[in-house]
């Protein structure tokens, strides 16, 4: 997030997709200068809140991804958390691979991650290379094919 004077300041963020909105803490409020644009109700997994500050914000992410003019609520107990309304806007990932758990975002969404059509399709590979060596060994027993006198 870009600071009150223009320069960055860096916090910590939990992504939460239980989350329809994004927040930000008091903490990041001032450190950015920060100044509400309304208030108003905010129901939160414990309870609802009302007349809480809203601003609007640019938040600057890793992998040079920044999310412009992003209405967040104030009053959140994390630094900035990320919702829906900002992980709908991009294309997120979470795997799990030899025992260590990762997750990406990219802003602008390029296209749908769909691993169960990518596990279909490496079988339908691996069926046809399976069909092609077992025409050709037929072709070689047969005296067929390349090769042969």
């Amino acid at each position: 997030m870009a600071g009150g004077q223009g320069r960055p300041e860096f916090f910590d963020a939990i992504w939460d997709t239980g989350a329809t909105n994004s927040g930000i803490s008091d903490r990041v409020v001032e450190a950015c200068g920060l100044v509400p644009v309304s208030y108003g109700p905010v129901r939160t997994a414990h309870d609802v809140k009302q007349d809480v500050p809203f601003y609007v914000v640019t938040l600057h992410l890793p992998g040079e991804v920044s999310v412009t003019n992003v209405l967040v609520a104030g009053g959140c107990e994390d630094d900035i958390l990320i919702g829906m309304d900002i992980i709908t806007l991009g294309d997120f990932a979470v795997t799990t691979y030899e025992g260590s758990t990762r997750f990406t975002f990219r802003h602008p969404s390029q296209g749908h991650i769909d691993f169960v059509e990518e596990a279909e399709r490496e079988r339908r590979r691996q069926d046809n290379a399976e069909r092609r060596r077992r025409r050709s060994g037929l072709r070689r027993k047969r005296g067929g094919g390349r090769g042969a006198p």
